[in-house]
C-alpha cells in the first residue's frame, strides 16, 4: 500500500479518528504544530551526547504524542500537572535565568531555541483552537512550561561551554 492517499490533493486529511477534514480545520493545524517541534527535538537528539537531558527530551516527545492524542480527542494516558511540575524541577536545575537578551551560538543551543520558537507557535495555535478542540487548561500550562524549559536548557547548554 502507498503511503499517499491523494486525500491531501484535495486540500483534506484524516485526523487520527480517521475523519476526513480540511487540512486548515484546527486538529490538523495543532497536531501539525506538533509535529513540528518533535522535528527539532529530533535534531536535538541526533547530536546531544548528556543521557540525562537526551532521556529527558525522549518523555517529551512521548507527552507531545499524548498532547496530539488528546486535541484529536483521544484521552491523554499522562498527568499534565505532573509532567509540568517535573519540567519546573528541571528548569530550576539548569541555573539561574539569563539577566538580558540571549543569543544562542552553538549547533545545539540553536537547536533547543528552535524548539522553544517551535512551542510557542504551538502554545498559539492551541490557545487559538482551545474551546474549539476541548484543550483541558493542564495541557496549555504544560505547553507554556514547555518552551520555558528548551530555553533554559539551550541557555544552560550554551553557558557549560562558555558560548554564551
Amino acid at each position: 500500500m502507498p503511503i499517499y492517499t491523494k486525500i491531501g490533493d484535495k486540500g483534506k486529511t484524516k485526523t487520527f479518528k480517521g475523519c476526513c477534514v480540511n487540512k486548515y480545520d484546527p486538529e490538523p493545524c495543532v497536531c501539525g504544530k506538533v509535529d513540528e517541534v518533535q522535528a527539532a527535538i529530533n535534531f536535538v537528539l541526533a547530536e546531544l551526547k548528556n543521557t540525562d537531558t537526551k532521556e529527558e527530551l525522549e518523555e517529551i516527545q512521548k507527552d507531545l504524542w499524548q498532547l496530539a492524542g488528546e486535541v484529536s480527542g483521544m484521552p491523554a494516558k499522562i498527568d499534565f500537572d505532573k509532567r509540568t511540575a517535573e519540567l519546573e524541577i528541571s528548569i530550576n536545575a539548569f541555573g539561574e535565568p539569563p539577566k538580558g537578551f540571549v543569543q544562542f551560538r552553538d549547533t545545539l543551543s540553536c537547536w533547543l531555541n528552535e524548539c522553544r520558537v517551535r512551542t510557542r507557535d504551538l502554545e498559539r495555535e492551541m490557545n487559538k483552537y482551545a474551546e474549539t478542540l476541548h484543550i483541558r487548561p493542564e495541557v496549555l500550562k504544560y505547553t507554556n512550561r514547555l518552551s520555558d524549559y528548551f530555553f533554559m536548557a539551550g541557555y544552560a547548554l550554551g553557558k557549560s561551554r562558555n558560548i554564551q
